[in-house]
């Protein structure tokens, strides 16, 4: 698989509980490729992610999930498709309400 330029950088923000999304201001149309880095600080047990995307900025479906973490450090999450509207979504958290989850986002078109 070629590997595609990401020339467009989304924005940072920050996601602090469960159900916390990047910023609905900032959602993108990404025709071609996404990608999240994101680093957990101050984690309890776990916390899951998700990339979720819409075609009408109301109903969100999800698209990729992460790997349950279970430490703090940076990760990523791609997806490779094409929506009008794409967020990265703080899905759960286990053992405490602590962790910060710092994101940065990118994208291709």
């Amino acid at each position: 698989m070629a590997n595609l330029p990401l020339n467009k950088k989304l924005y940072s923000t920050t996601l602090v509980a469960p159900n916390d999304t990047t910023n609905t201001e900032k959602r993108l149309l990404c025709e071609r490729q996404v990608l999240f880095v994101y680093t957990v600080a101050a984690i309890d047990t776990n916390v899951v992610l998700a990339i979720r995307v819409s075609f009408d900025g109301t109903n969100w479906g999800t698209v990729a999930t992460s790997a349950t973490h279970t430490a703090n450090g940076t990760f990523a999450l791609t997806w490779l498709g094409g929506a009008p509207y794409v967020d990265l979504t703080f899905v759960s958290e286990a053992g405490g309400t602590a962790a910060v989850i710092t994101v940065q986002g990118s994208y291709s078109d």
